[in-house]
């Protein structure tokens, strides 16, 4: 509820948003019918049954269809969506016709004869399927975002989405933890209402995880702009550069990068670079990726590193934190700095300079 309000009272929200806050909906009306049917208020209630069945089916395909707007420019068309949403709508008419319009004492009775039995329903394997289709597709969605900023950016703690990366790995173990207790009713286990009753506390928690996560990102409720998602990877066969073209570039683009040190300005993006230096972001890329065999984000953070060691030899910040000469060198978080220095130096920044 918390992040739905939040959602609302955002200015001009994007499609991501929407789709955020369409979830949030969903899971706040599910939980509602959980807690009816696991505290038996159904008894009291009983036209309140099987209307968390469907919900159910909705968790996933959102999920998806948030991680898809968030990393791509082009968003679902409205009969992808409709699509996506099928077997929600298709479970929905099924129980329309034979279980929504029933006679209270109908529905508890229909509903006391599925506890016993324990078989696994339509719904569940329904949501067993989406686990196999959409996560996989999810992370690499995923995947190819954070690499594809890395070419274009060299600061990226703002826009990466390895937190949204976590929530899905943390969704998928919940929802793996659902096939299990599928196998385990399938086998008669005994154990089964107990971990059904587990998995949904798990939810919970996952829940927690995603509104911390959430509301600390920028972007969770900053979509991403549209330079971060228009730039794309480009092949290079049609480039132009031949072997000579590219060796010259690399040495241009490395004496730029010593003698006027961009790497300097903490937000410099390789269009930047590319003007600065003459050539098409194209080309600049080329020359990074295949030449030198980096990304821009590895390629500027090494320099930045470079400039980090020459400040630490020299006496005249022999008495500056490391965080201050880590900021004046470009870099724009600590939590990158001390990765990046540890990635590329083999030791911390603080075990370098006591060594």
């Amino acid at each position: 509820m918390l992040l739905s309000l939040l959602i609302l009272a955002k200015k001009n929200k994007s499609f991501a948003d929407r789709i955020f806050f369409t979830w949030q909906v969903a899971l706040i009306l599910h939980f509602s019918f959980l807690y009816v049917r696991y505290a038996s208020l159904y008894l009291d209630y009983p036209h309140l049954l099987a209307l968390d069945t469907s919900l159910g089916l909705l968790h996933i395909p959102l999920l998806f269809i948030y991680v898809h707007t968030l990393t791509n420019e082009k968003h679902l068309a409205w009969k992808h969506l409709v699509l996506h949403l099928l077997p929600f709508l298709v479970v929905n008419i099924l129980l329309g016709v034979s279980f929504y319009f029933l006679s209270a004492e109908a529905k508890i009775a229909i509903y006391t004869e599925a506890l016993q039995s324990r078989k696994v329903s339509i719904t569940d394997a329904l949501i067993i399927c989406q686990s196999m289709i959409y996560f996989p597709i999810a992370f690499q969605l995923l995947g190819k975002y954070n690499r594809q900023i890395q070419e274009k950016f060299s600061t990226i703690d703002e826009i990466n989405l390895r937190w949204l990366q976590k929530v899905s790995v943390a969704f998928a173990i919940g929802f793996g933890l659902k096939i299990v207790f599928n196998l385990l009713v399938f086998t008669g286990v005994t154990l089964a209402v107990e971990f059904e009753e587990a998995t949904v506390v798990v939810f919970c928690f996952l829940l927690l995880f995603l509104g911390y996560h959430g509301i600390k990102s920028t972007t969770i409720f900053n979509q991403p702009g549209p330079e971060i998602k228009k730039d794309v990877i480009h092949r290079y066969a049609k480039s132009g550069l031949n072997d000579v073209d590219l060796i010259r570039h690399i040495k241009q683009v490395e004496e730029y990068m010593k003698s006027q040190k961009p790497y300097l300005n903490d937000d410099l993006t390789l269009a930047q670079l590319a003007k600065e230096v003459n050539l098409s972001p194209n080309n600049l890329s080329q020359i990074i990726n295949q030449g030198l065999k980096k990304s821009f984000y590895d390629f500027v953070n090494e320099y930045r590193v470079l400039e980090v060691k020459e400040k630490l030899g020299s006496e005249e910040y022999k008495h500056i934190k490391l965080l201050a000469i880590a900021f004046e060198s470009g870099f724009k978080s600590k939590s990158t700095f001390n990765a990046f220095f540890k990635k590329t130096v083999g030791q911390t920044p603080s075990e370098f300079k006591d060594s």
